[in-house]
């Protein structure tokens, strides 16, 4: 008799708790997602981190994030990122004496970019983290400018103006879904839009016939504003 009370005793507490985690919020009680990432930002027309662009051309970057379930139906997500792409000239360059001439389409600066993000995640038709999402993203970035090493033959003053470290804050929409494995496994797949901001930095409308140094932050926003616009991510947690 005591040997089947225990075994309906320990059906009971399982059921009982399973319950209540099936009622708090997370995935069975499981509020927090650990996860890496890896984003890929197709690349047609800009230069890729070793410069190439075309068809199967890709720009990469990758990253680690935390998701915290606030109650059934939203989250909170951080997370880091970093990636290098290239960019290129609008102009060419002569040393004053005309002595020296740097063919720019054939050199590319490089951009070192850190990003961090904060999302606000919505999962309106099932348990968050688990479903169909909508995220609403607000990222800042710094960005760090490696002149290539041919623009060294060049003088400093007729060198292009270079005020690295750049930084640049965007808003962000982010679409996907996200599902659980083996209990434990978060595996999500989603298409992000990011916008800058601060869109006066983009120099859309400088006069082009100032006589003032060539600068290249107009070209580093406008690069990492076509490197972010349009993003597909893949990320793979550990829930906790």
């Amino acid at each position: 008799m005591k040997y089947k009370l225990s075994h309906l005793l320990i059906l009971l507490f399982l059921t009982i708790s399973f319950t209540f985690a099936q009622r708090a919020p997370g995935y069975i009680g499981k509020r927090i997602n650990i996860h890496g990432m890896f984003q890929a930002k197709y690349s047609l027309l800009n230069p890729t981190k070793d410069g190439s662009a075309g068809v199967l051309s890709f720009n990469k970057q990758y990253g680690i994030g935390l998701e915290y379930a606030i109650n059934k139906r939203t989250s909170m997500i951080a997370t880091f990122q970093t990636y290098t792409t290239s960019k290129s000239y609008e102009e060419e360059f002569y040393s004053p004496d005309y002595s020296v001439y740097i063919n720019m389409n054939e050199v590319y600066a490089k951009l070192n970019t850190n990003s961090f993000s904060l999302e606000y995640r919505k999962y309106p038709f099932s348990l968050a983290p688990m479903g169909g999402f909508i995220g609403y993203i607000i990222n800042y970035k710094t960005i760090d400018l490696r002149q290539p090493k041919q623009l060294k033959s060049l003088p400093s003053s007729e060198r292009p103006f270079n005020q690295s470290p750049y930084s640049l804050v965007s808003l962000g929409l982010s679409l996907g879904k996200q599902r659980i494995f083996f209990n434990c496994l978060a595996v999500s797949g989603s298409v992000n839009f990011l916008l800058p901001l601060e869109l006066g930095k983009m120099g859309y409308f400088r006069n082009l016939n100032s006589d003032k140094r060539y600068n290249e932050s107009y070209e580093v926003y406008r690069r990492i504003l076509n490197h972010d616009m349009f993003n597909l991510k893949m990320s793979v947690g550990l829930l906790l």
